[in-house]
């Protein structure tokens, strides 16, 4: 049997660097699909590398390879401005729920007595923070004369956005009859 002729030379690292780069970044399209998409589209730049010294000795493949060779860099690419935009977005939306102190000025107008069961306070409160804050409660610790706490309450004041002064009234339920009263205004 006489030999066979050899067939047309093959690029097998090429068409694996292809197919990879383009599948790592089609998934890496897709939100968080950097952590499976990333790791085929790596696995698209190595075999895409491979594939492109192959070509130099069979003399087929370089473009198939070259395209891998970019297509995962760009799945790459495109995966990582996923990840900075949604760390963006979760920086900010903590930021808005979060309430450092400092945060806010507290202005307390008032603080009085009612009826003998209640003392009422009422005031604003600035946020001071370059975020707008959303979720705000003040809370507010009332003091007899002696130092005591006698009654705590909070009042739920929605979002207070950044550099903007919202009024607060709160009323306090306390154990005993009050006279001269102390309310301590916190922001939360």
């Amino acid at each position: 049997m006489p030999p066979r002729p050899p067939g047309p030379p093959t690029n097998g690292s090429a068409t694996a660097g292809f197919i990879c780069g383009l599948v790592g970044f089609i998934i890496c399209l897709i939100p968080f699909g950097i952590f499976l998409g990333g790791v085929v589209a790596v696995v698209g730049i190595v075999f895409g590398v491979l594939g492109r010294s192959r070509a130099r000795e069979v003399g087929v493949g370089r473009s198939q390879a070259t395209a891998g060779l970019t297509l995962g860099i760009a799945g790459l690419v495109v995966g990582v401005l996923w990840l900075i935009a949604f760390r963006s977005v979760f920086t900010s939306v903590r930021h808005s729920l979060e309430v450092r102190d400092g945060d806010f000025i507290v202005n307390s107008e008032t603080c009085r007595a009612i009826e003998g069961s209640f003392v009422t306070t009422s005031g604003e409160i600035t946020n001071t923070s370059g975020d707008d804050k959303l979720l705000v409660q003040v809370e507010v610790t009332v003091r007899d004369s002696a130092g005591f706490i006698v009654g705590e309450n909070q009042e739920f004041v929605g979002s207070v956005d950044a550099g903007e002064t919202h009024p607060y009234f709160v009323r306090v339920v306390v154990d005993q009859t009050v006279s001269e009263p102390h309310c301590e205004v916190a922001v939360r």
